[in-house]
């Protein structure tokens, strides 16, 4: 039974990995966390419309069952020192609106602290689990850099499935 909880505990330890270090040379480092407010399109540049590839999408990863490409443009605004505040625009009209903690990072970024972490179910016995964690940057044309990892795993009666973990590397275009 000691060898049977270690390793679950273990498991659960081994998973929780980091954001990948953004690689590309076209980012400015965020020293000012008021450079990144703006209106950018909520698709990705150069990209079909699908759910995935909207900015809405990515960051509302608890309600995978709606349609975030409805919306045209998304504008970030700071509150205050510890909260970002992201409305969401259809046909030039507020739609729905997001209010998110975040940290100004010293690599450049500002890193979202999002509900990054949901449980379904009781996870590796009949559940799964999820991790998402995303950091936002500018590129040096003032396009907004969405960097993140996202990562789902759980089971069945302990017999545990591969589990989906992937980065993210988004580039979403500023409209004003």
């Amino acid at each position: 039974m000691k060898h049977f909880i270690c390793i679950i505990l273990c498991s659960l330890f081994l998973s929780c990995a980091g954001i990948k270090r953004y690689k590309n040379e076209n980012q400015k480092k965020v020293s000012d966390i008021k450079s990144i407010e703006g209106t950018y399109n909520n698709m990705l540049q150069d990209s079909i419309k699908l759910y995935h590839n909207s900015f809405n999408g990515e960051i509302n990863w608890r309600k995978k069952n709606r349609d975030t490409t409805s919306f045209e443009t998304f504008k970030i605004s700071v509150l205050n020192q510890k909260f970002l505040k992201i409305d969401f625009f259809k046909n030039d009209s507020l739609a729905k609106s997001r209010i998110i903690k975040y940290r100004l990072r010293n690599n450049g970024f500002v890193k979202l602290r999002n509900q990054n972490f949901r449980v379904s179910g009781i996870p590796y016995l009949l559940g799964e689990y999820d991790i998402m964690k995303y950091e936002l940057g500018l590129t040096k044309d003032d396009n907004l850099i969405l960097n993140g990892y996202k990562e789902q795993a759980g089971g069945l009666l302990i017999v545990l499935s591969s589990g989906i973990a992937y980065s993210v590397n988004h580039v979403y275009n500023r409209v004003e």
